[in-house]
């Protein structure tokens, strides 16, 4: 009996210290998984929505993707590869957006971000049912990170933007200004087979007297 009684009390031992290992594998493996987790990177509209906010906190603006704008650029990079040595804005903007977004078509006087222009922009909205047009492209050469250039063009964007407002008075007339931004982020490969990624940005400004 006693010889019983000493290999239960062995087993239970035995088994104490196979529950108290497991356990602590258990904790250790936890510890190992949330430590190895890595940070997401941010989207091109997220980061451009963040910088705008960051300099220009009360204004209103809405900022998303375009799935004709993404449509057309990824259809413009496909045509034409290594065909050249930079992100040439004029190409981008006279092959690509005047396509797509806007009958009177944009010139050097749509610059988005050109200050002075800005304030003629704003400027522009006197009555209701007015829309108006600024576009960028924003690379930094061959070479260049994906994401330093999303964190140039946002901050690009947003300096430009900081003096916009929602409601403006003009010759004694409240006018209310909606603002939506298209964005997208791509990459071309140049003539020398180097990788140049890029951002895009449309800004698109309708009025309303009415509210």
């Amino acid at each position: 009996m006693k010889l019983k009684k000493i290999a239960s009390l062995a087993l239970a031992g035995i088994m104490a210290v196979s529950m108290l290992a497991a356990c602590g594998e258990g904790t250790n493996n936890g510890n190992s998984g949330s430590s190895s987790s890595q940070p997401t990177t941010a989207s091109v509209v997220s980061t451009v929505k963040n910088a705008i906010a960051d300099k220009n906190g009360d204004l209103v603006i809405t900022v998303e993707e375009n799935t004709a704008l993404n449509n057309a650029m990824k259809k413009y990079n496909e045509n034409n590869q290594n065909l050249y040595t930079q992100v040439v804005e004029a190409t981008v903007r006279n092959n690509v957006l005047n396509m797509v977004f806007t009958a009177d078509p944009f010139t050097d006087a749509h610059q988005l971000l050109d200050s002075d222009d800005m304030t003629n922009f704003e400027n522009a909205f006197t009555g209701n049912g007015q829309t108006f047009w600024r576009y960028a492209v924003v690379s930094n050469g061959a070479g260049a990170s994906v994401d330093s250039v999303r964190t140039l063009a946002a901050n690009q964007i947003a300096e430009s933007m900081k003096g916009l407002e929602n409601v403006v008075v003009s010759a004694n007339t409240t006018v209310n200004i909606d603002y939506t931004m298209y964005v997208y982020e791509g990459s071309m490969v140049t003539n020398d087979n180097k990788t140049e990624p890029y951002v895009v940005a449309v800004l698109k400004g309708t009025s309303k007297t009415n509210v």
